[in-house]
């Protein structure tokens, strides 16, 4: 029997890669997934392209206007890494363990977490 293939969802890397890889227009595919601020994030996490999120940053500007900034200005790379860094888990598990124990707040935890492995 055949599986039905499943639709790509697309996702804010889709966006990353139209802005940064290619001048076509794909707005109405992704004007839902566009997220300004994680788009500003991932952008200034790359040398390339750290002065156009940079700029972004100083403005306010419409979502749209901003994607037709970022697809036309950015110089079209076929390949640019864009990596987030995560939040460390364990760090995560910790907190709650110092925070139980001690009975303080994530806060609170957070400043004993730095101070234990200073």
């Amino acid at each position: 029997m055949l599986k039905k293939k499943k639709p790509n969802k697309l996702t804010i890397f889709d966006v990353l890669k139209n802005v940064s890889s290619s001048n076509d227009d794909r707005w109405t595919e992704l004007e839902h997934v566009y997220n300004a601020f994680m788009i500003n994030k991932f952008l200034s996490m790359n040398n390339d392209t750290l002065a156009f999120a940079n700029e972004m940053n100083k403005t306010m500007m419409k979502p749209r206007d901003q994607y037709l900034f970022y697809l036309y200005a950015i110089p079209n790379k076929s390949y640019r890494n864009f990596k987030y860094v995560k939040k460390d888990k364990k760090e995560d598990e910790m907190l709650g363990e110092i925070s139980d124990t001690y009975k303080v707040n994530k806060q609170v935890a957070r400043h004993y977490y730095r101070v234990i492995h200073s």
